[in-house]
């Protein structure tokens, strides 16, 4: 998966330096991580109830 060309045309406009890489080849080098999200909200219903506990994002631990 890659930046469309239409963000790719905003961070120019800007004037950001950015760089595409894997996840696994450069994020140890990075000053700002794009994630985009997983899941996508749904926006068609007002609540959404949720019974028992959610799981958590695991903590990051080959941090040097």
């Amino acid at each position: 998966m890659s930046l469309l060309p239409e963000f790719k045309a905003e961070l120019k406009q800007y004037s950001l330096d950015f760089k595409e890489a894997s996840t696994s080849s450069r994020h140890c080098e990075a000053d700002v991580i794009l994630v985009e999200p997983v899941v996508q909200p749904d926006y068609t219903k007002s609540r959404d109830e949720r019974k028992g506990e959610l799981d958590l994002t695991p903590p990051i631990t080959n941090h040097p």
